[in-house]
């Protein structure tokens, strides 16, 4: 009897050891909470609360320190803090809250499968946590890396359960590059748009501006491209980047339909009306050029030829140092190789 007592002893004490991080012998107190606001960005007093091996402090610190390190991008000290959540306080929101951080570590370390798995894990644990809205917006990361065929419907379920949070545009970018690669455009078009109304100031409004007349392009819808871009040509004010590449991409789309005389002309506003936005009066003048060139390998019309060798060999001699100099002299050398 005495032995069996022994054994269900020792039984016990094990139970509280093992346990110890899931049980708060000593609770967390209103003078705690005070504390721990006044010490939280301090990782000595933090890590001193570690030693008290067991309690809410010591869980509540390793969780604070492995925030801080990670904010500070030290993932290694970072997963330490968290892996000792993850192992001992699974069921309190830092042990939960650490499934997530975990996972953005992982993902650093493009152990993709893994972050996933992390990212499935919180939001079992903790479906409307702190996290969640990340949570869910990274595991959409992680299923486009990996290519997994629900990854819409994912977005979509996002969207429907955040419909105006931090990470919504980012959903909808990534709902337009998954219908790019899918050939979609007439959706990507229409999810840019809702990004261009009503993200106006998002880098990916500013993006997706100019892309959307080549999503009509690609479909080979030409007049809508064109009609697009001079909508957007008289929304911008003269002499400015923004008119300039507007004005310099509906040149590009008459060049792709083929009507290369339009197209120099378009090329010649975005350098005519944006005199001192200089990187576009540049490009206007070298597209100018190699659209005679273009035109005369569609038409074989020699008077293009000739245009084109007097512009791009004009061009090295004004842009000596310009990256596209390199290519026009290829072009001029490739010229005079095959017809002198």
């Amino acid at each position: 009897m005495k032995t069996k007592l022994k054994i269900m002893t020792v039984i016990f004490f094990t139970y509280l050891c093992c346990s110890s991080f899931n049980t708060f012998a000593q609770g967390w107190t209103k003078t705690d909470s005070l504390e721990f606001e006044k010490i939280k960005d301090d990782t000595t007093e933090l890590r001193k609360w570690t030693n008290d091996i067991g309690s809410k402090k010591s869980i509540k610190a390793h969780g604070r320190l492995g925030f801080i390190k990670f904010k500070e991008k030290n993932y290694k000290d970072a997963e330490k803090e968290f892996r000792i959540l993850e192992k001992y306080a699974k069921k309190e929101k830092e042990g939960k809250d650490a499934l997530y951080f975990i996972g953005r570590i992982e993902s650093f370390k493009d152990n993709i499968p893994n972050a996933k798995k992390y990212y499935e894990d919180y939001l079992i644990e903790d479906p409307n946590g702190e996290w969640a809205q990340g949570a869910n917006y990274y595991l959409i990361l992680q299923k486009r890396k990996l290519k997994d065929t629900d990854v819409l419907q994912e977005m979509d379920k996002f969207l429907k359960k955040y419909p105006n949070e931090f990470y919504t545009p980012h959903v909808k970018f990534n709902k337009v590059e998954h219908f790019i690669i899918n050939n979609q455009y007439d959706k990507a078009i229409e999810v840019s748009l809702d990004i261009i109304e009503n993200y106006p100031e998002t880098n990916y409004a500013k993006e997706l501006q100019y892309q959307i007349g080549d999503f009509y392009v690609k479909q080979g819808k030409y007049e809508e491209a064109k009609n697009y871009y001079d909508k957007l040509i008289k929304q911008k004010n003269k002499n400015t980047e923004p008119s300039a590449i507007s004005q310099y991409l509906l040149g590009e789309t008459y060049e792709q339909q083929g009507n290369f005389k339009k197209a120099r002309n378009e090329y010649k506003k975005a350098k005519d009306e944006n005199p001192s936005i200089e990187n576009w009066k540049i490009l206007s003048d070298y597209s100018i050029a190699l659209s005679f060139y273009n035109e005369w390998l569609t038409t074989q019309d020699t008077t293009c030829l000739d245009s084109a060798k007097v512009l791009l060999t004009s061009f090295t001699t004004n842009y000596p140092t310009d990256k596209r100099t390199p290519r026009a002299m290829l072009t001029i050398a490739d010229i005079y190789y095959s017809f002198g």
